[in-house]
């Protein structure tokens, strides 16, 4: 029997993950992230570094409460830090010193990983790839209403 693509696309995904545990060389934290920690990382890191507690609910379609719970522990690891807003009511939370430093540590590591993918490949394979690649994206999101 055939393996499905979904195994294939499974298979890659755990190759690469292998290959950013070995690249890393213990140089990042042993707690990692959530999903739900890394998508606030992302906001973070694309509104430049700084997004209102109330931004995060709203971007997450996540209430007060888990977002509040979820932020409490990414402080605890020393992942973001909480601070008081213009006024008492508005929490701005913002990345750590330490996490830029990882964010920084990380896109290399990325950048050397895609590095290596790519050179398994033609450079006529790599472009095709990246292709269906977003090909696949853009329309798993609209089915998903993404």
């Amino acid at each position: 029997m055939e393996e499905k693509l979904l195994s294939k696309l499974k298979k890659v995904d755990r190759l690469v993950i292998q290959m950013i545990c070995k690249n890393t060389n213990n140089k990042i934290p042993n707690k990692q992230p959530s999903r739900t920690q890394a998508r606030i990382l992302d906001i973070l890191i694309n509104s430049k570094g700084e997004v209102s507690q109330k931004e995060l609910e709203e971007k997450l379609n996540i209430s007060r409460a888990s977002i509040s719970e979820i932020l409490s522990k990414m402080e605890k690891h020393e992942m973001i830090k909480r601070e008081i807003g213009l006024d008492n009511r508005t929490k701005i939370v913002k990345l750590t010193d330490k996490t830029i430093e990882i964010h920084k540590y990380m896109n290399e590591t990325f950048e050397k990983i895609s590095n290596k993918i790519e050179n398994v490949l033609s450079q006529e394979e790599t472009e095709k790839l990246k292709e269906l690649l977003v090909k696949l994206s853009d329309g798993l999101e609209k089915e998903i209403g993404g």
